[in-house]
């Protein structure tokens, strides 16, 4: 994990951003991706200007980085078929005079959507025992469609955790900020090796012996006296912190204030709005419409309600039960990593 790092990596950052922690990224060579504009003819932010252009979105003087809050990241399809509707995604920045890229394109963004699917009903019916004094008739009477009340949430989205991203940006061998994330396809390395990094399973840390690590990260993963917690990123999907709203610019978590602590340490860690905070998976608000043939019968019938000379109803309900659907969580289509975070 050593070497230079090309000009427009992105990363996971686990930390704080207050004013002084992005002063330091930035002296080290990186920015925060949150959709700032730079100018494109400065020296300093040439290179990042060459390798992006205005792929997130930019006007005629200054370029954007890309905009990570409240969104999580996709491979870009290419020449493969993952995504069936590549084709249908828009530009990231509809604010700047330059949206930036859409369709099969690095940047451009697609919305949450639940995939299409079907629920089985079952009915049932609870009739009246009636005697029958005269003969009947059987009428088909067509059929009857129903939508069923909607259910879910405000969006579409995996049980998911928040971090920052950050995006190199100087073209010389800058450093790896502590309390950045890297995704890492192979086994976990041995720290005894590189100590330098460790997995992000939840494990406690000493706040003495990792000092660097617990001025980024704090006790945003929980803390217990003077042990603070590593961001537990197994079985988890990440996604971008939603911070402060920008004008013109859609809200992209919209539950961001309901979101929970990660942990059930005395500190529990952050919730809400919040770099650390957990969000559970969720259901789009939808709908589903059905079809039902209805029969009833022309015919004179006593019953508990008297005698009746014509259609008979029964003094009852008619219920209708969906079947269980789907699996046991909301996932998008995925690939496991390990997560590493630089820790010293």
């Amino acid at each position: 994990m050593t070497g230079n790092i090309p000009v427009g990596t992105i990363m996971m950052y686990a930390g704080d951003i207050s004013a002084s922690t992005i002063t330091g990224l930035v002296e080290q060579g990186w920015l925060l991706c949150d959709g700032s504009k730079y100018p494109r003819t400065i020296l300093m932010f040439r290179t990042l200007f060459l390798t992006i252009g205005e792929s997130y979105g930019g006007d005629d003087s200054n370029f954007c980085v890309p905009m990570c809050n409240g969104l999580f990241l996709r491979g870009v399809t290419g020449e493969s078929v993952n995504d069936p509707d590549t084709l249908a995604r828009v530009p990231p920045r509809p604010d700047r005079p330059n949206a930036g890229n859409k369709g099969n394109s690095i940047g451009s963004m697609q919305s949450h959507e639940i995939q299409s699917h079907t629920h089985g009903y079952n009915v049932y019916n609870d009739l009246h025992d009636c005697d029958h004094v005269a003969g009947h008739d059987t009428l088909n009477s067509g059929s009857t469609s129903i939508t069923m009340g909607g259910a879910g949430t405000s969006e579409t989205r995996p049980a998911n955790m928040y971090v920052n991203f950050i995006i190199k940006y100087l073209a010389s061998d800058s450093t790896i900020p502590v309390g950045a994330v890297i995704p890492y396809a192979g086994a976990l390395p041995d720290s005894t090796i590189d100590p330098s990094w460790l997995a992000c399973n939840g494990d406690g840390l000493d706040q003495v012996q990792y000092s660097a690590l617990y001025n980024v990260i704090e006790n945003f993963y929980g803390e217990n006296g003077n042990i603070f917690f590593l961001p537990d990123y197994r079985g988890r999907f990440v996604r971008g912190w939603q911070g402060t709203p920008i004008n013109g610019v859609p809200v992209y978590d919209p539950d961001a204030a309901t979101r929970t602590a990660p942990t059930s340490q005395p500190v529990p860690g952050n919730n809400g709005n919040q770099v650390g905070s957990l969000e559970s998976g969720a259901l789009m608000l939808h709908q589903h419409s059905y079809t039902y043939n209805d029969s009833y019968q022309f015919t004179a019938a006593t019953g508990p309600w008297g005698t009746f000379d014509g259609v008979a109803y029964a003094d009852g309900t008619t219920g209708y039960n969906s079947d269980i659907s789907g699996g046991s969580e909301t996932r998008p289509l995925n690939m496991s990593v390990n997560y590493l975070i630089k820790v010293v």
